[in-house]
């Protein structure tokens, strides 16, 4: 027996087993959202949260990037030039005309 079918059979017994567990406990399987309310006078849990977006905020440690270095003039005349030649192999480019491509489909379908 392959341990891919090992691992998948074994991990359907152990969904099995909780299943009986959820059962000899008297849990059920499926819960019903609103029955279970959240929040108060029946809000969701979502709600409350939204209560609580401003109070601990600090940008210090919100982004875990570090600041950008400041660029040479040398770095920056290599950017300057590589956009350049993008925008020039761009340019050059076949140039495909969308209302062609549709048209032939159409004419197509019209002489059948």
């Amino acid at each position: 027996m392959s341990p891919l079918l090992k691992q998948a059979l074994a991990a359907e017994q152990q969904q099995q087993l909780q299943q009986q567990q959820q059962q000899q406990q008297g849990l059920p399987d499926v819960y019903d959202i609103d029955k279970l309310g959240g929040g108060e006078n029946g809000e969701s849990d979502d709600d409350d949260d939204d209560d609580n977006v401003g109070k601990d905020y600090n940008p210090q440690t919100v982004f875990s990037l570090p600041p950008p270095k400041p660029l040479s003039l040398q770095e920056k005349k290599d950017h300057i030039n590589i956009i350049i030649k993008n925008f020039f192999k761009l340019s050059n480019r076949e140039i495909v005309d969308i209302d062609n491509t549709n048209n032939t489909e159409t004419d197509e379908l019209e002489e059948k």
